[in-house]
Parts: structure tokens; sequence; C-alpha cells
């Protein structure tokens, strides 16, 4: 960088005020840049499954299994065999597959705080914290990275699932406590992975209607970064702390199928329950699903996932919420 681009660097600084208008002017493009770039891929693999989509794929049809008809020949009769479609095979006890990419854009509401390292020596310790309000239209503004992937196995009545996402991003923040007062700003940096393994047995197994009960862990590991300004009162704070927070999970997935190719489908868990720390957590998929070809689907649904974890001066009591988007392949 040059010295006349570092002057009109120092410039936008002293106009903005404000660090976190100003980092997300030097990179919401970049970041808005690399969004598009994955929503585009996945777009990109939706376009490609079209050439599998059949009229017999999404138009309602009887629900028979594999039938035999009989061709009248010149001297003899021979049998014509007609196979099953895919979702009536997937009530058979064989291996079935699922591999999705749910991309989820959520806002954060909620409070966090952090014990202050850096105070001085002989000082009280500080909670440096605040209230985060993101609504989800702003996630894509508020995004630096995100890498996601959703695994489904079912073989009988047997269900396995597992998940992981990784989300790094940015956003402003409200102080609150010590820090409170005119003029005062913070911003947070969050790196947040999710990961959940679940294993149930489906009570109910109809070809229209499913409802299966699971039971198994959520994995969920927050680094955040909190940076305070409170020029009112003349004081600035920076705090950071990385936490693993494991908890159990029970939960009911049920879904219904209007349709060949449509349906719609809820999952709720709740987890916690109080054994790691002060710790209690639920989360809530409503959603519909298509059944785009044989062996590709697209699912919309909103999502909650709610977090109340406070251990070691670090307390985390977020709610995530918003729409997810999911395209995948089914084997």
């Amino acid at each position: 960088m040059g010295m006349g681009d570092r002057a009109n660097d120092s410039n936008i600084r002293g106009r903005l005020g404000n660090r976190n208008e100003y980092k997300t002017m030097r990179t919401g493009n970049e970041n808005y840049g690399w969004s598009k770039s994955l929503l585009g891929c996945v777009a990109a693999l939706a376009f490609l499954s079209v050439p599998y989509l059949h009229a017999e794929d999404v138009t309602p049809g009887p629900t028979s299994k594999t039938t035999t008809t009989f061709t009248r020949t010149s001297s003899q009769m021979s049998p014509t065999s007609t196979s099953a479609s895919y979702d009536e095979q997937c009530m058979d006890d064989n291996l079935h597959m699922r591999f999705g990419i749910p991309l989820w854009a959520f806002g954060m509401k909620g409070d966090l705080s952090i014990e202050d390292q850096r105070a001085a020596v002989g000082t009280p310790q500080r909670q440096v914290g605040g209230h985060v309000n993101k609504d989800f239209w702003d996630f894509f503004d508020q995004l630096d990275f995100i890498a996601p992937i959703s695994i489904d196995l079912r073989k009988g009545r047997f269900y396995f699932h597992t998940e992981v996402i990784y989300v790094k991003t940015s956003e402003g923040l409200e102080p609150r406590g010590a820090f409170a007062g005119s003029g005062a700003n913070g911003d947070l940096t969050t790196k947040l992975a999710m990961g959940g393994i679940n294993v149930g047995y489906e009570f109910v197994r109809q070809p229209k209607v499913t409802l299966t009960g699971f039971v198994g862990g959520r994995m969920t590991y927050v680094d955040a970064t909190i940076n305070i300004n409170a020029p009112g009162a003349g004081v600035a704070a920076s705090a950071s702390k990385s936490k693993f927070i494991g908890d159990p999970v029970i939960g009911l997935l049920g879904t219904w199928d209007f349709t060949k190719s449509l349906g719609v489908f809820v999952k709720g868990d709740v987890g916690g329950f109080g054994l790691i720390g002060d710790h209690f957590t639920w989360q809530a998929e409503p959603g519909f699903e298509w059944r785009i070809s044989p062996h590709t689907y697209l699912q919309l649904e909103w999502r909650w996932l709610s977090t109340d974890f406070s251990k070691d001066r670090f307390n985390y009591d977020v709610q995530l919420m918003g729409p997810q988007a999911e395209f995948g392949w089914r084997f």
C-alpha cells in the first residue's frame, strides 16, 4: 500500500469513527463475493440434476410395488417387469444414504460475556460483553467463512444422522454492564463449529408418514473475541475465549408426504440438562422437502438453535435462527 492509500485509509477511519463500519466497508465486498460463489456452486449442482428429472418423478402415482404384466405374442405370453419407484424401494430393509449441503443463513440474538484477563493487577476482575441482535438477512454481510455437510443413513427402521457446520462471522455488539453508556460501541468475532451425531429408530413407518425417535450428542466449539470502546467513560477493553460445549440430546423427527415428490417434516431436540456446567439447549426445524429426481432433493426450512451455557466466567446465552436450504443426493 502506497503513502497515498495509507492517507486515504486514515481519512476513512476518521470519518466513520466506528471500527465495525470500517471493517464492513473494507471486507464486505470480499465476503459477499465469496458467499455468492458458494451459492453459485449449489445452484450449478441443482441445474446439473435437471436432465435426470422425469415426469414420473414428480407426478403423483400409485404406491404399488413391482408389478408384472404379460404381453401376448404369436405363440406365447412374455412377462414385462416394471420397477418400483425409489421412494417405494426405501421402504425395504436395504441401506439408503443422503448426502447434503445445508446453507443456514442465521441471525444471532443474545448475550455474551468473557472475563477480562488483561485487567491491571490488583483491580477487580470484570466481564467484557454485551448484547448482539442481528437478523438473518444480515448474515451474508457479516459472514467470513462457511463450510457445511450433512449425512443421513437408514437401514430398515434404524436411523443415523451426522452434521458439521463451521461458520466465522463478525458483527457489532452493544456493550453492557460497566462498559454501557453514551457513545460506547463494540464488535464481536465468532468462530462457531457445530456438529452432531444422532442414532434412532423409526417407530411409525408408513408409505406417507414416519415418526423417528433419536438420541445422540451435539458438539459446539465457540471461539469469541470481543472488543469494546467506551469514549465517554475513557475505557477500552478486549477479551477472547474459546470453549468446547458437548451435550447429550434426545429428539423426534416426523415426516408426511402429501404427494410422490413433495412433503413436510418437523425435527426437534433438547439437550444439555445441566450435565456440563450450567447448560441447556434446544433446537427446532420445521420444513418442506422436494424430491427433485430419484437421486436429488431440496429441503427448505426454518431453524432455531438456542444455547444457554455458563462456565469458567464465560457466559454464552445465544439463539441462532433463520432459513436453511439444503441441496443433496440420495443413494
